[in-house]
């Protein structure tokens, strides 16, 4: 990434494509309505000449589409039958996010030099779940993204055979899903389109990451001696729940209007568990790299490397349910949903 200098310098950008310079697809078909425009800056400098140097940027962007819906989606009888479910000809899919960058280089001594930068990110897609024409406006949601990062490094050199590289990371990034908070159910007619709301939204999930690497070289001679390690730990907090706000699925319109689903599913939790908690997601993983090698110059014309790496991976070991596992008596342990009646 890019670092400040002595010399403070800066830029700025602005970029928009107006609807009237996007043309029209091959078959005469106007594009649908839209807006992009994305802008932004950056500028560098130093805060202590020689020594002390910052860096900072920031980039927006917006974009928005216009989705028609289609008009057999729209039928004036189902909207008369059930008005909680009404939907204006059009919904607008939107992106729209933001980056923001800092860093700052400290050159303590010629010989030591650390660096720490930043990155954020925020993001919005409103009714971005999905761009589909045969659904209503409600029938979507709105998807999320923030992030941030931070980094830290050190490189120092000791003598004139001994090199140090440290580097720490630190990131999080919740990806949240949201619903459009009507408290509708899932309603899919075969024919028509779907109607209500998403049954699998919300969706929170937020993931963590910590990592630490560290590598220590020296010269020696011909010989170039390398030994260092990494560490990972990554874990995820996810909470999914798949059909919990209930699914209706209908043959045809009429069947719609008469309020006769043909199947009817919706999550739950089991064994006096909330949807939440039944579809909770909580976990982690950790990784372990150690190395040593060296890179031995033999002659001019001949270089030998060599080394040894050990690598360890720790998974999540919680028991999970193997339904194909048979017991002593016969029988398979399974959900108690599994054993209900056929049909469900």
């Amino acid at each position: 990434t890019k670092s400040g200098t002595n010399n403070l310098s800066g830029s700025a950008f602005y970029y928009t494509q107006p609807q009237s310079t996007i043309s029209d697809f091959a078959n005469g078909r106007e594009p649908a309505d839209q807006e992009k425009d994305a802008y932004g800056g950056s500028i560098g400098g130093s805060i202590i000449k020689d020594k002390l140097f910052y860096f900072v940027s920031y980039d927006e962007q917006t974009k928005s589409e216009t989705v028609p819906i289609d008009a057999v989606t729209l039928d004036a009888a189902v909207f008369a039958k059930y008005p909680q479910l009404a939907s204006g000809p059009t919904y607008v899919s939107g992106q729209d996010g933001d980056v923001l960058f800092g860093r700052l280089d400290f050159q303590a001594t010629p010989q030591h030099r650390f660096m720490l930068r930043t990155n954020f990110t925020d993001y919005t897609g409103e009714n971005g779940t999905s761009t589909a024409t045969n659904r209503t406006e409600s029938y979507n949601g709105v998807e999320g993204l923030d992030t941030e990062a931070w980094v830290a490094s050190y490189s120092g050199q000791f003598g004139a055979n001994v090199l140090n590289d440290l580097n720490i990371n630190y990131i999080t990034e919740d990806t949240p899903r949201e619903d459009k908070g009507l408290d509708l159910p899932d309603f899919q007619v075969t024919g028509l389109g779907a109607y209500g709301e998403v049954s699998f939204l919300p969706i929170t999930s937020t993931t963590e990451r910590k990592a630490i690497g560290d590598t220590l070289s020296i010269l020696s001679g011909s010989h170039v001696f390398k030994v260092g390690g990494e560490y990972n730990d990554t874990t995820i907090d996810q909470v999914f729940k798949g059909n919990w706000r209930g699914v209706f699925r209908f043959n045809n319109k009429a069947d719609f209007l008469a309020g006769k689903w043909f199947q009817y599913n919706q999550f739950g939790g089991l064994g006096g568990l909330t949807a939440d908690q039944a579809g909770q997601f909580d976990a982690g993983q950790k990784e372990l790299a150690l190395f040593v090698q060296d890179q031995w110059y033999v002659n001019s014309n001949f270089t030998l490397t060599y080394g040894l790496r050990m690598e360890s991976l720790d998974n999540p070991d919680d028991p999970i349910l193997n339904q194909n596992d048979v017991n002593a008596n016969g029988r398979r342990d399974v959900p108690l949903l599994a054993r209900e009646q056929p049909g469900r």
